[in-house]
């Protein structure tokens, strides 16, 4: 079968970026397909424009910064007027069939290549405006289930973010979802019908399996000026991460005259202003030297962060499953996770949880994994228990057993 790949993520994107090449792996692996790579990320792995039974096509130009700026045509900025209008009418069939018109050159280079069957790393708008078999995941719904944090529903974030999944899950052939709950909140929210869904949970990702030798970790180290015993919390900047309520508990524990030093990666979002007001919390607390943020670091860095730390903490108020919780137990690093619906269920066993809403809780949860090394010594083992329940090789097999229906169903081969 001629198998389509939509690829969009970046690796600003974190977990996204990560899911997609851990798709992109899976589907390496099979040869009995052909695929085409629609490219529209700069952060595509460049193996794949060798591989024997993979093509990539670039589907942005560079832009020309040649002319001047600000010279936005008006027959552009009345289609974005229209787009947001109706978005904010909720309007989504007629944006669909508007949508489908203006990404009418894609759909034409889809049935030049004879592609048979598209699958989405991501959940994009080209999903739900094509007549061949889709596959595309919902990750999840938390503009519906948390409206609260700007970053899911601010200004017209919500409604777009309702457009896509609602209309995918209308039209998608089926919908990769991360969990259980996963498949519960996209069923009580769109109903579509059952057999549509398909539970895909996350993988570590493979670059964890990088060879990074002490000398290179210590010079990492060295270089940024990194302490020997710490807290690692690997996430973007966003308000629903939970940096702040994390700092305000290290504040506690200093004040109870315990240090704990805590080190911080993943891009801004200048937009929310995190950086700026977790900056202030330290200072307010005086804890500002056992906080270190790196902002984006490279793979192997990422890796070196998780072997020497004592624990991965993750306070997010947001699921229903976060792929660096399956990072830290590949890392055979103890985890610190958020009590709530989806996390408690990924978790199990093999973390130690904590109401994310309560620094206080939090910080005394961090002490008792601080101090505690039988404990870390059990979340490990339970985190590699968890792990063996889904495997690279059964993520492949889903991936491919799906393929295989759709083919067998729309008389594919």
């Amino acid at each position: 079968m001629r198998v389509g790949i939509y690829f969009g993520a970046r690796k600003s994107n974190g977990g996204a970026y990560q899911y997609a090449l851990t798709m992109l792996d899976a589907l390496k692996g099979n040869p009995g397909h052909s695929f085409v790579i629609l490219n529209y990320s700069p952060d595509l792995p460049t193996e794949y424009h060798s591989l024997n039974n993979f093509e990539v096509i670039d589907m942005v130009k560079p832009r020309d910064n040649s002319g001047p700026k600000n010279n936005t045509p008006s027959s552009v900025k009345f289609k974005v007027g229209l787009h947001n209008l109706l978005l904010k009418l909720h309007l989504f069939s007629l944006l669909r069939t508007l949508t489908k018109i203006s990404q009418k050159p894609v759909i034409n280079l889809i049935k030049s290549k004879k592609i048979q069957l598209m699958i989405f790393t991501i959940n994009a708008k080209l999903s739900f405006l094509l007549d061949i078999p889709t596959v595309v995941p919902i990750h999840d719904i938390q503009h519906r289930l948390h409206p609260e944090f700007p970053e899911v529903s601010a200004g017209l974030i919500g409604a777009e973010r309702e457009f896509i999944c609602s209309r995918i899950a209308k039209h998608a052939t089926r919908i990769f979802v991360d969990s259980e709950i996963g498949m519960e909140d996209v069923q009580n929210a769109y109903h579509p019908d059952p057999k549509k869904l398909v539970i895909l949970p996350f993988l570590p990702p493979n670059y964890l399996d990088m060879e990074i030798s002490e000398a290179e970790m210590q010079e990492f180290f060295q270089k940024n000026n990194l302490p020997e015993k710490f807290l690692f919390y690997p996430a973007q900047l966003w308000p629903h991460k939970n940096h702040l309520n994390l700092v305000k508990a290290i504040g506690i524990l200093k004040n109870q005259g315990e240090t704990v030093n805590l080190i911080l990666t993943g891009t801004k979002k200048n937009e929310w202003g995190v950086l700026e007001k977790l900056n202030d919390t330290a200072q307010k607390s005086g804890i500002q030297q056992q906080i270190s943020y790196l902002g984006y670091v490279e793979n192997n860095e990422i890796a070196a962060l998780y072997r020497k730390a004592t624990a991965m903490i993750m306070p997010t108020f947001l699921g229903p499953t976060n792929i660096p919780v399956y990072e830290a137990w590949k890392m055979n690093c103890p985890v610190l996770y958020s009590d709530i619906r989806g996390c408690r269920q990924q978790a199990g066993d093999a973390a130690l949880l904590f109401d994310p809403a309560d620094p206080e809780d939090m910080a005394k949860k961090i002490k008792m994994i601080w101090n505690d090394e039988n404990l870390r010594r059990n979340l490990i083992e339970n985190g590699q228990k968890r792990l063996a329940l889904w495997t690279e090789h059964d993520f492949r097999n889903k991936i491919n057993a799906t393929i295989s229906q759709l083919g067998e169903k729309y008389g594919q081969k």
